[in-house]
């Protein structure tokens, strides 16, 4: 990577902590007139729309397998998230589900070394732990509010939700590292978009929570702004990241994005406890051993999806 598109990337990857990291106060404001499912609809169908025009005209430079292939990454890098964030912020505060995000990439890795024959040098495998420990700890102390049950429920929302997004990054990475990011995103987002605006519109309330809670209006500004900005365009950005570099490097963000969610927390009163604080210090900790570069002997067994040839 040369120096300026080293520059560029460390830029888009702070620009996308802002966007993700204040994505989850977005969904609060969303949540006070829209129910989880409502949200996460919308926020696909708004996607969708910003993406329309570019998928039509990138479809028919596709088969029909890379389409469904691509539907699967909607499905696992936008909508099945969106919907559990949405559920989970109805307990969890905004700062907690920010940092439990931190776990993207060691699942991401899980992913790799399942799927895709990478193998990773024992402290690796240690961060892996040390990062699940560290979730464990973050789930139980959750909200103050809510017993430990339901903290721990809601807090494996967010965390299969960070699975999905891991096994999104290699689909990414390993199908589509050799096509237009654009083409991607827009095909990816439509074809899950346009079914859940279907579904908002005959299997929801949603016209009739429009017409009459008056909290609705203003919820549906954030939970567009939501879709058209921390859903079309830091999706985009964040394939064209992945694609010109590595899953850890594209992953980290995620280490920055709970930074942003503790301060907004912490700008809205929301409660972040000590055991808060050292949960996202474990969790820390490690994705950051679990992202450690090996020895140059045997850095090339890391990444092979960068160099994989896409199916395409």
């Amino acid at each position: 990577m040369s120096s300026r598109n080293g520059a560029r990337a460390w830029i888009v990857l702070i620009l996308l902590s802002i966007i993700w990291g204040s994505s989850f106060i977005l969904m609060k404001e969303g949540l006070k007139g829209f129910t989880p499912l409502e949200l996460a609809l919308i926020r696909m169908s708004v996607a969708a729309l910003c993406f329309l025009p570019f998928a039509l005209k990138h479809l028919r430079d596709l088969r029909m397998k890379e389409i469904a292939m691509l539907f699967v990454v909607g499905l696992t890098g936008n909508a099945i998230p969106a919907f559990l964030y949405a559920k989970s912020e109805t307990v969890l505060p905004s700062a907690v589900v920010g940092v439990l995000t931190s776990m993207v990439p060691i699942f991401a890795l899980i992913l790799a070394w399942l799927f895709f024959r990478q193998r990773f040098p024992l402290a690796n495998i240690v961060g892996i732990v040390v990062g699940i420990v560290g979730a464990g700890l973050l789930a139980m102390a959750g909200s103050p509010e809510a017993d430990r049950s339901t903290n721990l429920a809601y807090a494996g929302l967010v965390l299969i939700a960070t699975l999905s997004y891991g096994t999104n990054v290699n689909l990414v990475k390993g199908f589509f590292a050799r096509r237009n990011s654009v083409l991607v995103t827009s095909v990816a987002l439509t074809t899950v978009g346009i079914p859940s605006f279907i579904f908002l519109l005959a299997g929801t309330n949603f016209v009739e929570t429009l017409r009459t809670n008056a909290a609705a209006p203003a919820a549906l500004g954030y939970i567009a702004m939501l879709g058209a900005i921390g859903t079309a365009f830091s999706v985009l950005l964040f394939n064209q990241l992945l694609q010109a570099g590595t899953i850890i490097f594209a992953t980290s963000v995620t280490y920055t994005i709970p930074i942003v969610a503790v301060l907004w927390g912490i700008v809205l009163h929301e409660q972040f406890t000590t055991i808060h604080a050292i949960g996202f210090a474990v969790i820390l900790a490690g994705v950051w051993l679990a992202n450690r570069r090996p020895s140059a002997a045997t850095s090339p067994a890391r990444e092979p999806l960068q160099n994989a040839d896409a199916t395409t």
